[in-house]
Order: C-alpha cells, then sequence, then structure tokens
C-alpha cells in the first residue's frame, strides 16, 4: 500500500515551505554577514588613512597633483575633496572584496561540516518505518 494523496501533499507542502524559509533566513544572513564584515574591513583599513602615514600623504598628494593637471578639479580644496573622495572609494571596495571572501570561507566551513555530519545520520530504510493497515 503506497501514501495517501493527502498525506503526500501535506509532505509536499511542508517541504516547500521549509525551502521557502531556508532561502529567506539564509539570503538575510548573508547579507548580514557581507555588511557586517564590511564594516570591520572598512574600520580596519580606514585606521590606515591618517595624516601622520607618509603612504596615505603620497597617495593623497599624487592624487590631488593628478587631478589638478587633469582638469577635473579647478582648485587646490577641490582637488583635496576628489582626492578624499577616490581614496574612501576605494576603501569601501577593499572593504566589501574582503567581506565577500570572509562570507565564503564561513558558507565553505558550514558547507564541510554539513557534509561530515552526513556521513554520520543513521541510514533511511526506505518503506521501513510506515505501518501497513490490515
Amino acid at each position: 500500500m503506497g501514501i495517501s494523496p493527502d498525506k503526500n501533499n501535506s509532505v509536499a507542502g511542508i517541504v516547500n515551505f521549509m525551502r521557502n524559509i531556508g532561502s529567506s533566513v539564509g539570503t538575510s544572513m548573508v547579507t548580514t554577514i557581507i555588511a557586517r564584515r564590511s564594516q570591520f574591513h572598512q574600520f580596519r583599513l580606514v585606521e590606515n588613512a591618517r595624516p601622520d602615514n607618509p603612504n596615505f600623504q603620497n597617495s593623497m598628494n599624487g592624487l590631488k597633483n593628478l587631478l589638478l593637471r587633469s582638469g577635473v578639479s579647478g582648485s587646490g580644496p577641490d582637488a583635496q575633496a576628489g582626492a578624499l573622495a577616490r581614496i574612501y572609494t576605494a576603501v569601501q571596495a577593499q572593504a566589501a572584496t574582503l567581506a565577500y571572501v570572509d562570507t565564503f570561507m564561513v558558507l565553505a566551513v558550514a558547507g564541510g561540516v554539513m557534509f561530515l555530519l552526513a556521513f554520520a545520520l543513521r541510514k533511511n530504510e526506505p518503506g521501513g518505518g510506515h505501518v501497513v493497515a490490515e
């Protein structure tokens, strides 16, 4: 005797519900991890963008001079603001890239753990668990 159609529909409904909830929760978790890790990396990268850092000053002066020579900025303060904006854009891009790398590592570790845990599960015996009505 097979599974009744009502039970089949109930199981399909539960599976679809769990799939939809899982994709929603998973998407929000990944988005949150990316946002938080991006903030963390941005904070760490901005620590190096201090006025007393000679590398930062060299980059700032080089970008400022490039903007003045190219005619993008009309004056020194505008060129300096443009250089700061470009440096900040680069910091944001680097922070986002590092956040994606972190998120990929978290997902890879979680996937590996789930893969290994699959071997710890008991073997499923198809048709072994239901009671047949007489």
